[in-house]
């Protein structure tokens, strides 16, 4: 979902909006990340229905066709949020190696975090290099 910039300060009962053309782009990045975060946790478990390694890839190509850079720190919170989940277990070390090689901080600190996240108590040797 699209990151709101907007909110109430209390005690005033009106909702302020930042407009973003007013301040640095990257302001937004950590926050753009946190809201892929947040909706890897949305992620349904019901019965029947699993997270498999091309559905996080087919959610990345969603996420490079989106204009912007924003797209690529969201999903790399989604991928951060699927790894806390415990899903990242199926995706191969291979994909998590090209993720590494694009030398992005959010996607680096996602892989990361995920794939430790989701292998907590394996003992994986693969993990480790």
């Amino acid at each position: 979902p699209p990151l709101t910039l907007a909110g109430r300060f209390p005690p005033q009962p009106a909702v302020l909006t930042l407009d973003p053309s007013h301040h640095n782009p990257e302001l937004n990045l950590w926050a753009e990340f946190s809201n892929g975060v947040a909706t890897a946790l949305q992620v349904s478990e019901a019965p029947g229905s699993e997270v498999t390694r091309g559905w996080i890839l087919h959610h990345k190509s969603e996420a490079a066709a989106a204009s912007g850079q924003g797209s690529i720190h969201s999903h790399a919170g989604f991928l951060c949020g699927l790894g806390l989940r415990g899903s990242l277990k199926v995706m191969p070390l291979a994909d998590c190696y090209k993720y590494l090689r694009l030398q992005q901080d959010t996607t680096s600190v996602a892989v990361v975090l995920g794939m430790a996240a989701s292998h907590i108590g394996s003992m994986e040797p693969g993990l480790t290099r």
